[in-house]
């Protein structure tokens, strides 16, 4: 018994190493693709770099640590022994970490775009490119909980301490466009309904892409008899 123990509290540790990995690097990569894309387009950096280590420093680093305790998934003693050899890049893993970084990025460079496209301020776009990334990276650790279950299996609540870093970034983030003092230090301003309708927008992207995708992996899994 205590064998058996030690071999799923082992898998769980290695499960949220890669999870862990699988969201920082995923969001490190979308940083990249918004700010080079942006520069590539013409259209200046969309992110200043106070802006960029406070991503870094708070909608990356909360989560991150969350995700190193998540509960273990269901199946876990149920899965083969993994190959000696393999990476934590193995079984998707890096294809989820580069699509999931494009889009983060694409959608980050989109909001960047679209202000500029309104006439709105250099101020206004790193704005919306600022909130746009931060919010859709804290909405895709919920993604990082499990690359094959969706969230509403595994259970919003089962693990509190994401839930309790996800809310505090999130208070955060807000506190960085709604309080005058952060306004100053971060170089952002308040934006309107339609600006803040287009970020919560863009933000779900990421989620709702992964939940499509796992749906589609768990249904072709399913029908192959794995």
């Amino acid at each position: 018994a205590t064998s058996v123990n030690a071999v799923g509290e082992g898998r769980t540790i290695y499960d949220n190493i890669r999870k862990a990995i699988y969201y920082l690097l995923s969001c490190n990569i979308g940083e990249i693709i918004a700010i080079f894309g942006a520069i590539l387009l013409g259209l200046g950096s969309p992110l200043t770099p106070i802006q960029i280590l406070w991503l870094n420093l708070v909608t990356d680093g909360m989560p991150a640590l969350a995700l190193g305790i998540e509960p273990a998934e269901k199946d876990i003693m149920k899965r083969p022994p993994r190959k000696k050899n393999e990476t934590v890049f193995a079984g998707g893993v890096g294809v989820r970490i580069l699509y999931q970084g494009v889009i983060i990025g694409l959608l980050a460079l989109g909001a960047f775009w679209l202000a500029l496209s309104w006439g709105k301020s250099l101020v206004e776009a790193r704005t919306m490119a600022f909130l746009t990334i931060a919010l859709s990276q804290l909405i895709h650790s919920f993604n990082a909980r499990s690359l094959k279950q969706s969230i509403f299996s595994l259970g919003i609540f089962t693990n509190r301490y994401l839930l309790y870093g996800f809310s505090a970034s999130l208070l955060l983030q807000l506190s960085v466009v709604f309080l005058p003092f952060f306004r100053e230090i971060f170089g952002t301003t308040l934006l309107g309904r339609e600006a803040w309708l287009w970020i919560i927008g863009l933000s779900l992207v990421p989620f709702i892409v992964a939940e499509v995708d796992k749906l589609v992996n768990r249904i072709s899994n399913s029908q192959a008899g794995v």
